[in-house]
């Protein structure tokens, strides 16, 4: 679970950066449920949450290029809406069940969500290779190996 959680926190980072503006309903049921990044030239990455799992979809005009399920059991993810004291911020937030272990063996403590913030257009990042897992937007370096 914690390798989940650690690609969806750098992907989401990644791709808020990246992005130039990003979107979501502002009312209805897929409120807090969806986010459309517009990375420009025709290209968004889509994220939507669902009960337990979150999706990520790299989208070129009308067609999806890449999609990524993220199962996350017993976890509940949120996308938030713009801040109007911060427009550029998005955040998702997962909420995780309560704690089975405390001090004092009485009832499970409900344990704080885990909050991921970005902020839009933040940096270039480098565009190769967005469908690809790992070391994706790490920048390439020539470098010289001693012998």
């Amino acid at each position: 679970m914690e390798r989940v959680i650690s690609k969806i926190a750098t992907d989401f980072r990644n791709d808020v950066h990246r992005a130039k503006s990003g979107t979501m309903p502002i009312s209805g049921e897929r409120l807090h449920r969806e986010l459309d990044l517009d990375l420009g030239e025709g290209t968004h990455i889509r994220y939507q949450a669902d009960q337990h799992r979150l999706t990520r979809e790299l989208v070129k005009g009308d067609t999806v290029m890449a999609r990524e399920d993220f199962r996350l059991p017993d976890c509940q993810p949120h996308l938030s809406p713009e801040f109007p004291a911060n427009p550029n911020l998005r955040t998702l937030s997962i909420e995780r069940p309560s704690s089975t272990i405390t001090r004092d063996s009485r009832a499970p403590r409900p344990l704080r969500p885990l909050v991921i913030d970005a902020y839009l257009n933040r940096w270039p990042v480098p565009q190769a290779n967005l469908e690809s897992d790992g070391e994706r937007n790490a920048p390439v370096q020539d470098e010289k190996v001693p012998q």
